[in-house]
């Protein structure tokens, strides 16, 4: 009986620093919990291995800042009525923060998502290519934009 209080112990102590260390990183912290919960310290190694995705987001700022990275420029333009929309990412970006910089592209653009009634994203990417695609109450496929690798980064490019 001891032994299982001992392993369930460890196993909960796992599960928990797993999923802090992975927060602490910028990644999912109840993700890594369950899988620090189920594979114990194996998870937590992996965990103290994965790459800091603040630290490599706050570096690349501060190489903008000195004029160090090129830095890509978003642009949104109306052209014959269609809103053309380009910006860039980081290739490890998630959809969530691909549609986070998509919704502020467009916002400063003058362009509001909120009167489409976005329904759904999703991130497709596979041997032919690169697409992001937004839908909505109305139309299926609203945007959908191409993303072309250069370097560490992914130009996305599309139209509404």
């Amino acid at each position: 009986m001891e032994i299982f209080l001992f392993l369930v112990i460890v196993w909960l102590s796992a599960g928990f620093y797993s999923g802090e260390v992975a927060h602490q990183k910028g990644y999912s912290g109840a993700a890594w919990a369950i899988g620090g919960f189920f594979f114990g310290f194996i998870a937590l190694i992996a965990a103290a291995g994965l790459p800091d995705r603040k630290l490599r987001k706050y570096i690349r700022l501060i190489g903008e800042k000195q004029n160090a990275i090129e830095v890509v420029k978003e642009t949104v333009e109306v052209v014959d009525g269609n809103t053309k929309i380009s910006f860039s990412m980081p290739k490890d970006s998630s959809k969530e923060d691909i549609y986070k910089e998509l919704v502020l592209v467009l916002k400063e653009g003058g362009c509001k998502l909120e009167k489409y009634n976005i329904t759904s994203y999703d991130l497709d990417m596979d041997n032919w290519g690169k697409e992001f695609i937004v839908n909505s109450e109305e139309k299926d496929r609203l945007i959908v934009l191409e993303g072309k690798d250069k370097g560490n980064q992914i130009n996305w490019s599309g139209r509404i």
